[in-house]
């Protein structure tokens, strides 16, 4: 039983030190669809079809220069000082949770072999969350099978130092010490 152990730990050991090597074999994100983060909105706006003021942003809907025929569905997030792109998601509806993780499963391959091994997630196996992550750094790519049921795949790519500077992240500045209680939570 040790000596299965030690090897247990000796496989994981060798597996995280080597894992960067994947990461780092893959592309940089740059962007998707024809659309890069980073870019400014003059530059894609031959590709809006509408407009939705957020709070913090604005949301465009998007005709894509390369769609991924099962996404139907896709937006640029835009920063309001800057009008720079930070986020491009595409949405994408399945008749089950089990149709969406199969396209799930297909995108995983694809993003694979263009930006390299999905991130760790030690938590995934327990949680059974369908979330992957790629990249390292200040870009992203987060692919799900969210809304009623599990049945929407959301596919966002993310410059994070774009959205940290509206805030993303801060949260937590602004929220006030709570008195412990008994419960325990």
């Amino acid at each position: 039983m040790l000596k299965k152990n030690i090897l247990h730990i000796a496989f994981l050991s060798t597996g995280l030190l080597l894992y960067p090597l994947g990461v780092i074999a893959g592309t940089a994100i740059e962007g998707a669809f024809g659309v890069k983060l980073g870019q400014k909105k003059a530059a894609i706006a031959a590709l809006i079809i509408s407009e939705r003021k957020l709070s913090d942003a604005n949301d465009y809907k998007f005709r894509p220069v390369h769609p991924y025929k099962p996404l139907s569905k896709y937006s640029v997030f835009i920063t309001p000082q800057s009008e720079q792109v930070y986020k491009i998601r595409a949405t994408g509806k399945f008749r089950n949770v089990h149709a969406c993780k199969l396209e799930l499963g297909r995108l995983e391959k694809i993003l694979s072999r263009k930006y390299g091994q999905k991130n760790f997630d030690p938590s995934r196996q327990f949680t059974k969350s369908s979330k992957i992550t790629f990249g390292r750094g200040s870009r992203r790519i987060y692919v799900s099978c969210t809304g009623l049921f599990a049945r929407q795949l959301e596919l966002d790519y993310v410059d994070k130092k774009l959205a940290k500077a509206l805030g993303w992240g801060s949260h937590e500045k602004n929220v006030l010490p709570v008195a412990p209680d008994a419960s325990g939570l």
